[in-house]
């Protein structure tokens, strides 16, 4: 099976279930770049076309963590949830990260980080661009209802899209990094401008290893708009599986 338009060729490589629902995966190419690999989990059929959250993972996961049941990120309780309140789930590789290793970038994860943050970056911002202009071609999901879901630095990428295409309806983003010192055009308070529109929530751990707690909330109180929530949770980075039903109840309510 192939989805083809001007932007993006999508193929399906792999069908299968998962939990009693469609689990497909994609290779998404966008113009002459390396393919994107990708799942797409389909609820059932009734209702089509589905509202579709993009899911992005974080640093050294991969996109499978979000069909991984009570493990770190509860990825794949969240994605459940989803599926029955009738949304698809979208989950893509980052660049250097699970199947998506045809990039020319070779580098360590530190390496990655530290040294190549800005190709690192851009190439993984193209794949979400790509995966978004898939939705268009594909007659189960509905375009013009796209969510964006992260966890960790996946919401780094999060703020960056939504902030760059009026084409993401609703956000969540789970522990993201504020990497409040670094001023470049990547850092999230740097991607705020037009977000004022977008339903934005902001999940938090108090006790989080990876992030400032207090930095979490500075990034938050710059979000424009009021149409936003913060969720904090007394846990550290892996967040407690209490958070499933606040994010599928942010998307249910604004997607």
């Amino acid at each position: 099976m192939q989805h083809t338009s001007d932007k993006v060729t999508a193929r399906v490589t792999q069908q299968g279930d998962w939990q009693g629902f469609q689990l497909r995966k994609l290779a998404i190419h966008g113009g002459d770049r390396h393919p994107v690999p990708a799942m797409l989990l389909l609820p059932d059929g009734e209702g089509a076309p589905h509202p579709c959250v993009i899911a992005v993972h974080g640093f050294t996961d991969r996109k499978e963590a979000w069909i991984e049941l009570d493990g770190y990120t509860k990825g794949g309780n969240v994605s459940l949830d989803l599926l029955r309140n009738g949304y698809a789930v979208l989950a893509l590789d980052i660049v250097h990260h699970g199947e998506n290793r045809d990039s020319e970038l070779s580098a360590t994860d530190d390496e990655l980080i530290n040294e190549h943050w800005e190709v690192f970056f851009a190439e993984t911002l193209r794949g979400i661009h790509d995966a978004i202009d898939y939705v268009d071609l594909n007659e189960d999901l509905d375009a013009e209802r796209i969510g964006f879901l992260s966890y960790s630095l996946g919401g780094v990428f999060g703020f960056r899209i939504a902030n760059s295409t009026p084409r993401i309806k609703a956000v969540a983003t789970c522990v993201t990094p504020v990497f409040k010192d670094d001023d470049d055009e990547y850092a999230p308070y740097n991607n705020i401008d037009h977000l004022s529109g977008i339903p934005f929530l902001t999940v938090a751990a108090e006790k989080d290893e990876e992030i400032d707690f207090a930095e979490a909330q500075w990034l938050f109180s710059r979000l424009p708009g009021e149409n936003k929530r913060f969720v904090s949770f007394d846990s550290g980075h892996s967040l407690p599986l209490d958070y499933v039903d606040v994010v599928v109840n942010w998307f249910a309510s604004y997607l």
